[in-house]
């Protein structure tokens, strides 16, 4: 299988490209922002998605799977940042998918677990990926905005396409540090690793589905159905409190609980537990990992 990924310079790009070297049955091609070819061996060029006529210059046809992993993902930025954040996590989706259009070529995107929103604090009961609602910040708007368009061009162009949501990645299969993620794992591993507290707002009790990242890895290279579906990525679930606690004493540092701060407390979303029925019902393989053991081997 040809294979580019777009945003290969990220968590997520890098350790999907060192699965796919592993596996030596992929041709990859890597594009992105950041040239990094010590790391990509000459498999990585340039492309600004903010530039139309760059993205058009690629012969995408050629690939049979586009990884779409590029995108901008802090919810309080997108505020102010707004018109760039729907340029890469929207608009630059519909150009690439314009030159595939009538082609065998396949398109996968990963998008956030911030197009769900609180539903009676959706309690601890897992939400189905039918049960987006309104959404608290531009970010959001953007990846679900994605989706539909995705949805819509692949009926109308007859494109082979999947959207994976994710929750909390974790984990890392690139030899280093196990502190190269993003987000909520990066904070709390950056942190322990350098002797501070880890900080939680309120008493930390919000559950998420924590993902390895292999699994990851191994969901964006599935066989997918001839028609647009989108999955709920599955994995574990834990609270915020129990996964910073592993992470705690594994650095001997201590949680501190906060009171939540007003611009962040605007922005939470409550527990997201992933239903992930519909994922196993069209995929075969299942889950079996666990965060506790990663992080208690793990250096």
């Amino acid at each position: 299988m040809n294979i580019a990924i777009i945003g290969a310079g990220g968590y997520i790009g890098k350790n999907i490209f060192h699965y796919l070297k592993n596996a030596k049955k992929f041709t990859i091609t890597c594009y992105g922002k950041y040239t990094d070819n010590d790391f990509f061996e000459d498999q990585y060029y340039y492309l600004d998605l903010n530039k139309k006529d760059m993205i058009n210059k690629i012969d995408w046809p050629r690939f049979d799977r586009i990884l779409y992993l590029a995108g901008y993902n802090s919810p309080a930025l997108s505020f102010e940042k707004i018109y760039d954040y729907f340029t890469i996590n929207c608009l630059a989706v519909s150009t690439i998918l314009l030159k595939i259009a009538n082609h065998a070529t396949e398109f996968i995107y990963i998008s956030t677990r911030l197009v769900y929103n609180e539903k009676d604090n959706y309690a601890y009961e897992s939400i189905r990926e039918n049960e987006t609602t309104h959404f608290l910040t531009p970010y959001a708007i953007s990846k679900f905005a994605a989706e539909e368009v995705i949805r819509t061009y692949s009926n109308y162009y007859n494109i082979k396409s999947a959207v994976f949501r994710l929750c909390v990645p974790y984990g890392n299969l690139i030899k280093g540090p196990v502190d190269f993620s993003y987000g909520t794992m990066g904070m709390f591993i950056k942190n322990a690793r350098s002797g501070k507290n880890i900080v939680l707002y309120g008493n930390g009790d919000q559950m998420r589905t924590f993902t390895h990242i292999e699994f990851l890895c191994k969901s964006l290279v599935n066989k997918i159905k001839d028609k647009f579906d989108v999955y709920n990525l599955p994995g574990e679930k834990h609270s915020l409190k129990k996964v910073a606690s592993i992470i705690a004493a594994k650095y001997k540092v201590e949680i501190d609980f906060v009171d939540w701060p007003k611009e962040s407390l605007l922005l939470e979303s409550g527990n997201t537990i992933f239903n992930d029925e519909k994922y196993y019902t069209t995929f075969s393989h299942k889950y079996d990992y666990s965060i506790e053991t990663y992080y208690t081997k793990n250096e």
